[in-house]
């Protein structure tokens, strides 16, 4: 014996064939990440190399790039390194970010076992951790007072003169921007307006032909204060300072603009390039790219 259900209401024809128009489809349920789906070991996420993103691990992004010396001179090894995460998706809308697996636990933060996304200027906190300091090296590597002061000055030529070259010429090589690259100019260049125009002066016009000059001066120096020594200031072991001047070095030996006047400056101080190459394979040797065992 069978049974049939049968509906009382039934719907007029032209309500039926408009309604098929829509059809109604169903999906099996999302299933939600297991647990062991997150990042087991830190990683960095960074703005993409140049060419060969599974073989070149070194962000084409300075402001990256530094980031990853930084980890790299302080011998952390086995950081995953990802580039395809968008700068939206960074701590800020900025990258480099770094993931770690166990969360710094500073005030206001996640639990220690849920893991955290670190903005660049914690990575020295963590790195510490990792590292276990108790107590922060007040000479901060270099060899003594004197030098630790110096290298405040070398890293304003850097960041300064140097960064302002790389916005002028490789504007690709850097997602930060300076304030203002007329600061490093004497006299201050003249505003981008006249003093006969209908619109008040405002911006100021840049000679690239200043911003060279300043950029080789700053080159010639880095590479006499170098000499011969493994590392920047005479240091026994690498410092910040060699972290920030490999990252602006390497920006402008391997930069996408073939010759132009950056590299060209660098390439005729035979130092500055070997120390390049050394260090390079130093820092590429610390990554590894994420999902790789």
């Amino acid at each position: 014996m069978s049974t049939t259900t049968t509906s009382f209401l039934t719907l007029p024809a032209p309500l039926r064939t408009f309604l098929a128009s829509f059809p109604l489809y169903t999906y099996p349920a999302i299933q939600a990440r297991p647990a062991h789906s997150k990042p087991t070991h830190p990683t960095i996420w960074i703005h993409p190399p140049l060419s060969d993103p599974d073989h070149n691990l070194l962000s084409a992004d300075v402001e990256c790039l530094k980031w990853q010396a930084y980890i790299a001179m302080r011998d952390v090894e086995g950081v995953r390194v990802r580039c395809d995460v968008k700068a939206e998706g960074g701590v800020g809308g900025r990258l480099p970010s770094l993931w770690v697996p166990v969360a710094l636990g500073l005030e206001g933060q996640k639990e220690a076992d849920e893991g955290e996304l670190l903005p660049a200027h914690l990575i020295p906190a963590w790195v510490d951790r990792e590292k276990a300091v108790e107590k922060a090296d007040e000479l901060e590597g270099y060899k003594d007072v004197e030098a630790r002061d110096e290298s405040r000055a070398w890293v304003t030529l850097l960041e300064g003169t140097v960064h302002s070259a790389l916005i002028t010429f490789q504007p690709t090589s850097t997602t930060a921007r300076s304030s203002s690259v007329a600061s490093i100019l004497t006299p201050p260049p003249a505003p981008l307006t006249g003093l006969a125009s209908l619109f008040p002066p405002y911006g100021a016009h840049v000679p690239s032909a200043e911003v060279e000059v300043k950029y080789a001066e700053a080159i010639s120096a880095l590479s006499e204060r170098l000499s011969g020594d493994k590392w920047f200031l005479g240091s026994e072991t690498p410092t910040p300072l060699d972290a920030l001047a490999f990252a602006y070095l390497h920006a402008i030996l391997h930069s996408s603009t073939s010759g132009g006047p950056l590299r060209t400056q660098v390439t005729r101080r035979v130092n500055l390039v070997a120390w390049e190459r050394r260090v390079s394979g130093l820092v590429r040797a610390a990554f590894v790219k994420a999902g790789d065992v």
